[in-house]
């Protein structure tokens, strides 16, 4: 049974003691690391847990509105068993770098092989026609981060800034405005003309500027060579495309911008079992995920194991060597 926590106070109380604990007879609890309700990942990993349970009923799922960063940790620390980021944060949790203070021991559970954009957008009639230009503006701006702190779409903006030489303290010391919160509060505070610009991350159309652009003339901001450069260099991303065919009439033309792919972590004490099953769930029910998300129509038998920065959970991996993904 999918269980959704919306109150995050209620969440955050939440712990466990262990990766997958049992509370009805033959019943296992799981933890699901996500996103905010109604963001994306939170829509994707929904989708996941049904499958879970429909293949596999001793599963008693629940999804945890998390962040990129935060559910790694949190996957580490046992109080969840899986959790989504993006496949760079791996190696980075795994290494103890930047936006982790020390390495963080998980194993990889799938690389999902979507095309998460990071896109930066402003007011139609903003005179700022570039990402690098946000940080070169004469006047202090309202910048929405894509997330709060720990948030993957909060690092990669960071992380952008950065690449263009500045840091979020060197901002605000500037007068820089910079706010982090859900999707839902940065449509508003867009519509409510409260942001200069705004960030986020999705793989596919996002929900929020789909419904925003219905409301207002909105124009996203292209990457330059160079940055997009230093991006790959420093920090694994890939560069990318916003395509034309996306937010229609907004996109006229494709947009140079970064990506970053999503994959699952896992906690390394989850018993070899039920990692094989979650990875078979994943691949075996792909199909039905996808209807739920079609941003990840990525997932596939051929790609779920591959370029993964970390090693793969041994559950996980013998299910993908029984399916010739791993050799």
């Amino acid at each position: 049974m999918l269980k959704r926590f919306l109150a995050f106070a209620l969440c955050a109380a939440f712990t466990v003691s262990a990766p997958l604990s049992g509370h009805a007879a033959g019943e296992k609890k799981l933890d699901i690391a996500a996103s905010a309700p109604g963001g994306t990942w939170y829509v994707g990993l929904g989708a996941y847990a049904k499958v879970l349970s429909a293949m596999y009923p001793e599963f008693d799922t629940t999804l945890f509105p998390g962040g990129g960063v935060s559910n790694v940790v949190r996957v580490a620390q046992g109080q969840s068993s899986v959790g989504i980021t993006a496949v760079t944060f791996m190696k980075a949790a795994h290494d103890g770098a930047d936006p982790f203070r020390s390495p963080v021991n998980v194993k990889a559970l799938a690389n999902l092989d979507d095309d998460t954009r990071i896109v930066f957008a402003v007011p139609a009639g903003s005179s700022i026609t570039s990402v690098r230009q946000i940080v070169e503006s004469d006047k202090p701006l309202r910048v929405f981060m894509g997330s709060k702190v720990g948030g993957n779409a909060e690092v990669f903006a960071r992380w952008t800034f950065q690449s263009l030489g500045v840091s979020k303290k060197d901002l605000q010391k500037r007068g820089y405005t910079l706010y982090g919160g859900t999707p839902a509060e940065c449509g508003s505070m867009m519509r409510e003309g409260q942001l200069d610009v705004m960030s986020c991350t999705n793989p596919g159309e996002h929900f929020m500027i789909s419904e925003l652009v219905k409301d207002m003339d909105i124009r996203f901001l292209p990457f330059d060579d160079k940055l997009l450069e230093e991006l790959q260099k420093t920090y694994a991303m890939t560069p990318g495309t916003l395509p034309a065919t996306m937010y229609k009439p907004m996109v006229k033309q494709d947009i140079p911008i970064i990506t970053a792919p999503s994959g699952l972590v896992i906690n390394a004490d989850v018993p070899d079992e039920d990692a094989y099953k979650m990875a078979r769930a994943l691949v075996e029910g792909r199909r039905d995920i996808a209807l739920a998300l079609p941003a990840w129509n990525t997932i596939s038998p051929e790609r779920v194991c591959k370029d993964l920065p970390i090693e793969i959970h041994p559950g996980a991996a013998r299910y993908y060597r029984e399916i010739g993904c791993l050799k």
